[in-house]
């Protein structure tokens, strides 16, 4: 597990979380960006859990190793900022059928 971090008082800024890979059921493997495929991202205290989290609205950028990550804007007026602390990002995505998954990330963020 990686430990990202941000200054509370830093403007807005992306926050980019990986996510490994993405398959379908078979094995297929998915790309969010082309598929454009609805993410959101919910920033919880270590060891909460992300039901009634308030999600972020994030979108999709391909890493140059071609790996998907979730980016998500931090410190905005349309996403708020976030208080000292250590946190566990989820991301939620919702697949072209409607069915909605939400895993943790690998890294933690440590906000200061």
């Amino acid at each position: 597990m990686g430990l990202a971090r941000i200054a509370a008082s830093d403007p807005a800024r992306n926050i980019l979380i990986t996510i490994i890979a993405m398959v379908e059921d078979d094995g297929t493997p998915v790309d969010p960006v082309t598929a454009a495929l609805p993410v959101t991202v919910a920033f919880v205290a270590v060891g909460g859990s992300p039901d009634g989290a308030a999600w972020r609205a994030a979108d999709w950028v391909t890493a140059a190793d071609g790996t998907f990550r979730a980016r998500c804007k931090i410190g905005s007026a349309a996403t708020g900022t976030l208080a000292a602390g250590m946190y566990q990002p989820y991301i939620q995505v919702v697949s072209g059928d409607g069915e909605t998954t939400t895993v943790p990330a690998a890294d933690v963020l440590e906000a200061y």
